[in-house]
C-alpha cells in the first residue's frame, strides 16, 4: 500500500461527524450538546433554538447530520426540512419530537421524503 492511500484512510477516521442540534428548549439543548461532545468521532458545530436559526446555521456550517425538533418558535421543523430539501435533497435530518400526533409525524416524514429537481 502506498503512502497516499494510506494517509486517506487515516484522514476519514479521524473526521468526526459534524453535528447541528435545532431545540428550543435550552436544558434539552444543553444536555444532548454534552452527550454528543463526549463522543470522540462527533462534534456539535452549532446550536440553534428557533426554525429560522435552524436553517441558517445549516446553510453556514453544512453538517454531517442536523437534530432537528418538530416545533420551535419563528419556523417549525416541517418548513425548516423544506427550505433544507431544497438546496440539499441529500441533507441528513433525524427529527426530534415529544410530540405523538399523527400529522406531526405524517408532515415530517412527507417534508424528509420530498426532494425537489
Amino acid at each position: 500500500m502506498n503512502r497516499s492511500s494510506n494517509g486517506r484512510k487515516a484522514s476519514a477516521r479521524a473526521e468526526k461527524i459534524r453535528v447541528l442540534i435545532a431545540d428550543d428548549h435550552t436544558t434539552f439543548l444543553a444536555g444532548l450538546t454534552s452527550i454528543i461532545d463526549m463522543e470522540r468521532d462527533m462534534i456539535v458545530i452549532a446550536q440553534a433554538t428557533d426554525g429560522r436559526q435552524a436553517a441558517d446555521l445549516w446553510r453556514k456550517h453544512r453538517p454531517s447530520v442536523m437534530l432537528l425538533d418538530l416545533r420551535m418558535p419563528v419556523m417549525d421543523g416541517v418548513a425548516v426540512i423544506d427550505e433544507i430539501r431544497r438546496e440539499d435533497a441529500s441533507t441528513r435530518i433525524v427529527i426530534l419530537t415529544t410530540y405523538d400526533s399523527d400529522n406531526d409525524i405524517y408532515r415530517a416524514i412527507k417534508a424528509e421524503r420530498k426532494v425537489t429537481c
